[in-house]
């Protein structure tokens, strides 16, 4: 990745003769994990043909980015590992003052957007994409006030109302003509695509602490057994975030909480259209597969399980998904072989083995063939 990102430096001007790619944990401004300085003779010369020639590909770089670094021809380095072989936290490299006063933060960014950006991106400028948000309250604030509040519902609504009001007065009018839009993570910006509207729809940043309390009295009127009230929480969440699965996944739960099986899958599949992050998408298998268990259609349900334990990567989700998959197969196994000594009616003849897991293809393609969106989505 950091080569990438000093290819895509080079290439920007012949007269940058010199990229430094700092990597930080998590977000933009999180622990510095490593920095690499390159030159553009060195770089063209030495690192590019690591890529070119297939040695990047070599099995031994893998797990070892100390050699993987070696093989690199950098200026400078600041990189050290832990006893695991992993990044170690590091400083930041010291970069030139004129370096740093070049840097516009995305939320003051006029720059206008090329056309081909400005429809799918549905923005002008280049701050236009800032998700950040200067509201009084945070996300933070509103969960500690759910926290405080949790043995008594009807205070947390109360509570949580005012907090709504706060933060709704702290909105600007001027923009109450464009859309609302609360994005949980910077990636997730580029999927207003797929949100309402066309390529002349506009966004105005809402800030994470209204999606919050509208998750949270949600969830309050849930437990005071208000489900339509939830429901319109949950309802007003996804409208602000129509790129995040979240309130789908509360749609969801909710639907399943009032044993209204038929919206609960329903929700999931519209979950599934957007959900890219590798803990959400299991998760929605997961909750699909316990949907499909209920409603007595097994083998779709082992089909849920199989794909979210194999989503690509370790999940929360893995180990769970993988043991219901095994205990609805034993299930299975076990209806059978009660078949045994039934006489003429038994059927164990024809299947001497256990039944085994589908394989992944097979996964798929049954839920497809069941209308189950397959996620994430290639597009």
């Amino acid at each position: 990745m950091a080569a990438l990102l000093a290819n895509i430096g080079f290439a920007v001007d012949t007269g940058i003769i010199g990229v430094t790619v700092i990597a930080r944990a998590g977000e933009p401004d999180g622990q510095t994990l490593f920095s690499l300085g390159f030159n553009r003779v060195d770089f063209h010369f030495a690192t590019v043909n690591l890529f070119t020639d297939g040695t990047i590909d070599d099995a031994k770089f893998d797990a070892d980015p100390a050699q993987l670094l070696a093989a690199f021809d950098v200026d400078s380095a600041r990189v050290e590992f832990d006893a695991d072989g992993w990044f170690a936290p590091t400083e930041d490299p010291e970069l030139a003052e004129s370096l740093r006063e070049l840097r516009t933060p995305l939320g003051e960014d006029a720059r206008e957007l090329p056309d081909s950006l400005k429809s799918l991106l549905r923005a002008d400028r280049v701050c236009d994409l800032d998700i950040a948000d200067s509201a009084s309250l945070t996300i933070r604030d509103i969960h500690q006030i759910a926290q405080e509040n949790a043995d008594s519902p009807v205070t947390a609504v109360v509570e949580l109302g005012g907090a709504l009001t706060t933060l709704t007065q702290e909105l600007s009018v001027s923009m109450s003509i464009r859309q609302p839009l609360y994005c949980e993570r910077e990636a997730l910006r580029l999927l207003v695509f797929e949100a309402a509207g066309d390529a002349a729809t506009r966004y105005r940043t809402v800030p994470g602490a209204i999606a919050a309390v509208r998750s949270e009295l949600a969830r309050f009127d849930m437990k005071l057994g208000q489900l339509d009230d939830a429901l319109r929480e949950l309802q007003e969440l996804q409208r602000i975030s129509p790129t995040s699965v979240q309130g789908g996944i509360a749609e969801a739960m909710a639907y399943s909480m009032a044993g209204d099986t038929a919206r609960t899958v329903e929700s999931i599949r519209q979950a599934l259209m957007l959900a890219v992050v590798p803990d959400e998408v299991a998760f929605l298998y997961c909750l699909l597969g316990q949907m499909f268990t209920m409603a007595g259609e097994i083998e779709t349900a082992i089909d849920c399980y199989y794909v979210a334990s194999t989503v690509g990567v370790q999940t929360e989700y893995t180990s769970v998904a993988r043991q219901a998959m095994e205990a609805l197969l034993a299930q299975i196994g076990a209806a059978r072989d009660g078949q045994d000594g039934q006489g003429e009616g038994s059927f164990t003849a024809t299947v001497d083995a256990q039944p085994t897991a589908p394989s992944r293809e097979h996964a798929l393609g049954s839920l497809e063939a069941a209308g189950i969106p397959i996620a994430p989505r290639s597009r």
